[in-house]
Parts: structure tokens; sequence; C-alpha cells
């Protein structure tokens, strides 16, 4: 990495501080997104296969954030303490999660398309035919993440040594190709989900998911109703923006900027940014329940079978 390229460079004081804010946010994107997972798992939340997408989130977030333990060692050392080994470990893992978040939140814009709009044709998912949905999701994820360790692009300890990510200062092929081709995709997905939230909108409901007046057993009524579900989605397409969207930026403006100059400010602000977004989605949830609201909070994650 050439280091003439990064101005602004942090005293020992802030790059404490940077690494303070990775603990902060791991943790707490972690436990939360945590809890959410163990209320969908120990509740009938959502009704079978509704609910596969929504753990899979909450996974998917886990990771982004799973890398805080190294960082905050790191940030007390002023060095990275992972080695070779534990930057491509750490690398991997949070780009997976990544890219696994961007293509979970595309299916769920795209489940809810087909909830309100073709519910004859989702009738016939079943939860199994969901989770296998869900495992190609992975395997599109690891294919992705894997790369930079075979040679396509690759993994280094960011300017900051508390962190490692792609090597955004190279400039060759591997790496340019890499992050165009990355975006594109990343792009195609985002334009998928756009699109299906704009054709829920704009289509006439083909199903009665919408009357209040249609019968159903109390066990299977869902803790969120329909409105509600996809109002989720397009508020977790929002923290998808908010959350990937400079390093989008940062990416392609480094590709095709000739000498660009980075200040590490603007470098540190990506990876912060991904992982601060895997606190608000457990938010969401309990604005739009309350008794997903009040289970989260409550020891052991069980609802009251009586509550409303």
């Amino acid at each position: 990495m050439d280091s003439k390229r990064v101005i602004g460079q942090f005293t020992s004081e802030e790059l404490l501080a940077v690494g303070v804010l990775y603990f902060v946010i791991g943790v707490f994107g972690f436990l939360s997104n945590l809890r959410v997972l163990l209320v969908f798992v120990r509740n009938r939340v959502l009704t079978s296969p509704k609910h596969v997408l929504h753990v899979n989130m909450a996974i998917a977030n886990m990771l982004v954030v799973a890398g805080f333990p190294i960082s905050t060692a790191s940030s007390f050392s002023n060095r990275w303490m992972g080695g070779y080994g534990g930057c491509q470990a750490y690398g991997v893992v949070s780009l997976l999660g990544g890219i696994l978040a961007v293509a979970t939140v595309t299916l769920l814009c795209v489940e809810r398309y087909l909830v309100m709009c073709w519910s004859d044709t989702y009738q016939v998912v079943s939860t199994k035919s969901m989770w296998i949905i869900v495992g190609f999701c992975w395997f599109y994820a690891a294919l992705w993440a894997i790369f930079p360790t075979m040679g396509w692009s690759r993994y280094t300890v960011n300017v900051t040594t508390v962190a490692c990510s792609l090597d955004w200062h190279s400039k060759d092929f591997n790496h340019t190709s890499y992050v165009i081709s990355l975006t594109i995709a990343t792009g195609i997905f985002f334009s998928i989900a756009l699109l299906s939230l704009y054709l829920t909108h704009t289509k006439p409901t083909q199903t009665t998911y919408w009357s209040e007046n249609t019968p159903v057993k109390e066990e299977q009524v869902d803790w969120f109703s329909d409105r509600i579900l996809l109002l989720i989605a397009g508020t977790f397409l929002v923290f998808l923006s908010l959350g990937f969207g400079p390093f989008a930026y940062f990416a392609t403006w480094n590709v095709y900027k000739k000498n660009p100059e980075v200040s590490m400010l603007a470098e540190t602000i990506p990876p912060i940014m991904a992982k601060m977004s895997t606190t608000l989605y457990p938010l969401a949830y309990q604005l739009g329940s309350s008794k997903f609201r009040s289970t989260f909070w409550k020891p052991g994650c069980v609802a009251n079978s009586k509550q409303e």
C-alpha cells in the first residue's frame, strides 16, 4: 500500500477511539441481531416460510460485525494483531456477511411482491424450498468473499491497522476488475429489490392478505401484518443503502481516480457505516410489533401466549 496516498494520519489516541467504536458497534450489533435470531427461532413470529429470510438476515448482520474482538485488541496495541491468516479470515467473514445481507434484503423485497401480487405462486414455496434459495445466496456470497484469497483482488490491513478489507489502493487489473464486477452485481440486486417494491405498490393485489375480515386460526396469526412486513423490507433496503453506499462510492472512486489522495477519516467511514447499519435492523422489528418489542426485551425470548 502506498502510504503517500493517505493524508491526515490519526494520532494513537484517535486510533484507540476508532477501535473503541468498532467494539461498541460490534457488541451491540452482534448481540441485538443474536437476540432477533433467538426470538424468531423460539417463537412463531412468522408462519412458514416467511421466517427463513428474517433468520438469515440476522445471521448476515452478525457476520458483518463478527470481527470486533480482534479489531479491539488491535486498537489497544496500535497494530494489527491477527497476522496474515487473521486478516484473510476477517476479510472473508465481513464481506460474506455484507454480500449475504444484500442478497437477503433483495429476497425479502421479492418475497413481499409475490405475497401481495402473486399469492397463488407464493403458496407453492415451502420452507425447504426457501432454505434451498437461501443456500444459493450463501454460495453466491461465499464465492465473492473467497475470490480475493485466490488472487482476484486481495485482503489487506487498512490504514487504521484495526481492521482488514480489500486493498482499495491497488490499481492492478485484478483489483479493478473485481471491484467493477462486484459493484455491477450488487447494483443488479438493488435494482431487483427496488423494482419489486415498486411493482408491489403499483400492481393490484391478487390476495386477501390485506383484508382484516379474513378468518384465521389464532396460532396462525403472524406478529407482523403484511403491510408492516412490506414496510420492513423497504426500511431494510434503506439501511442497506446507508450502510454499504459509502463502500460502493469509495471503491468505485478509487478505481476511476488516477492518483487519489485519501484521508484516513475518509477510509475509516465506509467500514464503520457498514457495521453501524447492523444495529438498525432490530429497531425496525421492534417498531413494527409491540409483541416483538416486549419479547425482545424479555429474558428467555419466549412470548407470553396471552399477550396481545
